[in-house]
C-alpha cells in the first residue's frame, strides 16, 4: 500500500472550510460536487451534510438564505489565536537568555502541528541550518503535512538535518519511516527514548509534547495493526481535530540540554 493519505494531508472539514473561504455561499449540495470535482474525494452526500452540520455546530460556520459560510466570529477568533502565536514565536526567537521556558496549551493535536511549523519556519529566517531530533512513541505520521505545507516549507526543509526515534517499531511505523527517508531523514525503530509522547530538539530548543492518556491509547490503537491496509485515516483525522485531546507544549531554549538529548543519535541499537 503506497499512499495512505488524510485526504492528501487534509481533513473533509478543512477541505469545507477551504471551499467556502473562496467562494461562499455555498450549500451543502454544492459543498458535496466541488470536493469531488476540485479534489477527486470519493465521499458521500450524507458525510459532507455531517460535517457541515459539525462545523456549524462548532460555529464555524453559519447558514445564510443561500447557504453557508465562514462565521465572522470565527474569523475574528482565528486571527487572534493568529497574532497571539505570532507573538509567542517572535518572543522565543528574540530571546536572549541562555535558557527560557515557554508553555503553549492548545485546544486541538493539529493546532500544535501547524504551530511547530510556523515555528521551524520562523527559526530558518536567523539561521543557516537546522538540525532536528524527534523521540516519538510512534514515527509521526508524514500525511498531516498538506501538498500546501510542503510547497511552503520546501526550502527549509532542504536545510534541515533529520532524525527520528521511534519507541515502537509496529507496520504502521514501518510504513510511516519509509516516507520520511523519502524526505531525507534518518529513523531509528524500536529504541529507547526518553520520553511517553514526543520531545523535539529542533538546534537548542527543545519542545516537550503533553497528550492526554485518553489520546495516548488512541494512538497506539491506532498503530496497533497487523497491516498497514487496516490503518483508521478517518478516525487519525478525528483525533488531529478533536477538541477532547488537548495537546500542551514547552519550549525550552537550553544548549546544553538540547546537547543532552542529540546523544541519543550515538546510543548503540
Amino acid at each position: 500500500m503506497e499512499r495512505l493519505s488524510l485526504l492528501g494531508g487534509t481533513s473533509t472539514k478543512e477541505l469545507i472550510i477551504e471551499l467556502i473561504a473562496s467562494d461562499w455561499p455555498l450549500t451543502a449540495r454544492k459543498i458535496h460536487r466541488r470536493l469531488g470535482k476540485q479534489h477527486g474525494l470519493a465521499i458521500t452526500y450524507q458525510a459532507v451534510h455531517k460535517a457541515v452540520a459539525e462545523l456549524a455546530g462548532e460555529g464555524v460556520l453559519e447558514k445564510t438564505g443561500k447557504g453557508y459560510r465562514l462565521s465572522e466570529q470565527w474569523i475574528g477568533q482565528l486571527s487572534a489565536f493568529s497574532q497571539r502565536m505570532r507573538g509567542a514565536y517572535e518572543q522565543v526567537n528574540r530571546s536572549q537568555e541562555t535558557r527560557t521556558l515557554h508553555k503553549f496549551v492548545f485546544r486541538k493535536h493539529n493546532d500544535f502541528i501547524r504551530f511547530h511549523l510556523d515555528f521551524v519556519q520562523n527559526l530558518a529566517t536567523t539561521t543557516k541550518s537546522i538540525d532536528m531530533l524527534f523521540l516519538f512513541r510512534h514515527v509521526p505520521y508524514p500525511h498531516v503535512l498538506s501538498p500546501q505545507d510542503i510547497e511552503r516549507l520546501g526550502p527549509v526543509f532542504r536545510r534541515i538535518r533529520w532524525t527520528i526515534h521511534s519507541g515502537s517499531d509496529t507496520p504502521l511505523d514501518r510504513w510511516c519511516a519509509r516516507h520520511w527517508r523519502r524526505w531525507g531523514a534518518q529513523v531509528r525503530l524500536g529504541v529507547s527514548v526518553p520520553t511517553d509522547t514526543m520531545t523535539i530538539v529542533t538546534n537548542e530548543y527543545v519542545t516537550s509534547v503533553f497528550l492526554s492518556p485518553q489520546a495516548i491509547r488512541t494512538w497506539d490503537r491506532l498503530f496497533a495493526i497487523r497491516k498497514v491496509e487496516e490503518a483508521d485515516i478517518h478516525q487519525m483525522s478525528e483525533t488531529l481535530q478533536s477538541q477532547s485531546y488537548q495537546t500542551i507544549a514547552t519550549v525550552l531554549k537550553d544548549k546544553d540540554v538540547a546537547a543532552l538529548l542529540r546523544q541519543a543519535r550515538t546510543l548503540p541499537r
